[in-house]
């Protein structure tokens, strides 16, 4: 049996998320170590910095199906959405409320989450985002019009898709 220390302090450990491949392992953390960490399952060792970005609890990770991005979501009422290769925040999209559950489409083309509102809410994921299992072709149909991109007059690039209640 494994047993390593996955948390900074009296932090806790919220979600715990494997990569398709099984050689890495994402740990996330409560208010007072609101990071995610990436493990070498090899050697239970810390890849890189840990990611920071959320100012509260991170209360679940999901991972796409090719193992390129990770959607995270948090009581700060954000979903991030990372790239595991440079471990960067490539999306940012706010919710009404705090968020406790996320997974992605089996496409890979939405992220799906559910919070304390009540409602799923659909997100989609950004065309500029290069999904290595998507075709160039397909990508046109992955962004919604109403996305704003970085660089614009709102960086976050934040509008739900789609809100079932």
């Amino acid at each position: 049996m494994a047993e390593f220390n996955a948390a900074i302090g009296k932090g806790d450990n919220f979600s715990l998320a494997w990569t398709p491949s099984g050689t890495r392992l994402l740990s996330a953390g409560s208010a007072s170590d609101p990071m995610i960490r990436e493990w070498d399952t090899s050697t239970w060792q810390q890849v890189g910095d840990p990611w920071s970005g959320h100012t509260n609890i991170i209360f679940a990770l999901a991972v796409n199906s090719t193992g390129t991005l990770i959607a995270s979501v948090s009581s700060d009422a954000q979903v991030r959405l990372w790239q595991l290769s440079d471990q960067r925040a490539i999306a940012i999209f706010k919710a009404s409320d705090e968020i406790y559950c996320a997974t992605f489409s089996v496409d890979g083309r939405y992220i799906l989450c559910g919070g304390r509102d009540g409602n799923v809410t659909e997100w989609a994921v950004p065309e500029y985002v290069a999904l290595e299992d998507t075709p160039r072709a397909q990508a046109s149909d992955v962004i919604s019009s109403s996305l704003i991109l970085p660089g614009t007059d709102d960086e976050q690039g934040e509008v739900p898709l789609v809100s079932i209640s």
